[in-house]
């Protein structure tokens, strides 16, 4: 039985979508600790150039 070994490009395309996943997982909790810190009346006077 031979073991298939990926190829630099595919170990590339993995690191490159586990890195968004934790960058996106990140964001995603930032805002949600953003939003309990300020508070829903604050959030709802929010711009999005804030």
């Amino acid at each position: 039985m031979e073991r298939r070994t990926r190829s630099p490009a595919e170990n590339g395309v993995v690191t490159m979508q586990w890195q968004m996943l934790i960058k996106a997982l990140f964001a995603f909790f930032a805002l949600l600790l953003l939003a309990r810190l300020l508070g829903k009346k604050q959030i709802s006077h929010l711009t999005f150039f804030d």
